[in-house]
């Protein structure tokens, strides 16, 4: 059997988690611009 791998770095790491933080998401809820801004800076 042949398949090639590779080590996932930590771009694709942040990637991945982003996508399932999106699966995750509540799509009824309506954040606002302020909420979405206070969340990205922590």
């Amino acid at each position: 059997m042949n398949f090639d791998a590779k080590v996932i770095d930590d771009d694709d790491m942040e990637d991945i988690g982003l996508s399932l933080l999106m699966r995750e998401v509540d799509r009824t809820d309506i954040a606002s611009e302020k909420e979405v801004m206070a969340k990205l800076n922590g």
